[in-house]
């Protein structure tokens, strides 16, 4: 397992899909650092952590970490049919479930990484209009690991796609679909919590202290993500033993 895993960190390293991702989560920065400049010399609103810290949470949550983390998922998991690599691939001496997992904890490793850089970006970003950037970093750094978790969480669904289709466009579509979703979430607040690609975003807003009143709490989060999570892993994992390589 362990010798699996590095050999998919060695693809990744090799690989300019990484970067991509890596230049794909400055989007939300840049988005915040305009918006911020703009109402501070048109309006005169002064920038404050929360305000910043939101902007990029809710920009990456509803659309750059389901588009990018989508492609990330078809990358590791389709680039091997689409070359042919996957016949040499299965020829290993390991099973197919071991595949499938090891490149799932790549995935995990490359999310995380992603995340913790987004953030720190967002703090980046904040210092140009306030101070006690560290404060600040302690302070958001724990919801911003949180959501990242439950974006991993959703990712079987893009990893059953990928294995099922073998084809790099439907784990995009499923994204645009996610992104729906998030925003249907949005004209039905009621019921926003229990649309499980939506729940990053409600614990956002509950986070930061944006949770509107009136809206269902959100004490179903973990009893939707967990059985999501392994409901479309193992799905994965049969349809990846079943189903035959070519």
């Amino acid at each position: 397992m362990v010798t699996a895993i590095r050999l998919e960190m060695l693809k990744w390293k090799r690989s300019r899909i990484l970067l991509s991702a890596f230049i794909a989560v400055l989007t939300a920065p840049a988005i915040t650092l305009i918006s911020t400049s703009l109402k501070a010399d048109n309006l005169g609103v002064q920038a404050k952590w929360v305000d910043i810290i939101a902007l990029n949470m809710q920009i990456n949550h509803l659309f750059v970490f389901p588009l990018t983390f989508s492609a990330l998922a078809a990358f590791i998991f389709v680039q091997e049919y689409q070359t042919g690599a996957v016949i040499n691939l299965y020829t290993l001496p390991v099973s197919r479930r071991t595949v499938i997992i090891a490149k799932t904890v790549t995935l995990f490793i490359t999310l995380t990484a992603l995340t913790i850089f987004s953030h720190i970006l967002v703090i980046l970003t904040g210092t140009v209009f306030l101070d006690n950037p560290w404060t600040a970093f302690v302070q958001y750094f724990s919801l911003a690991v949180k959501v990242g978790f439950m974006q991993f969480l959703l990712m079987p669904i893009f990893i059953c796609v990928s294995v099922w289709t073998r084809h790099f466009v439907p784990p995009l579509i499923a994204a645009g679909i996610f992104i729906m979703v998030d925003f249907i979430s949005l004209a039905m607040p009621s019921i926003g919590p229990l649309l499980f690609p939506a729940i990053p975003y409600y614990v956002i807003l509950e986070g930061i202290g944006w949770y509107p009143t009136g809206i269902r709490s959100m004490p179903y989060t973990w009893e939707l993500l967990v059985p999501v999570f392994f409901v479309f892993l193992i799905a994965a994992l049969v349809i990846s033993q079943k189903r035959d390589i070519y």
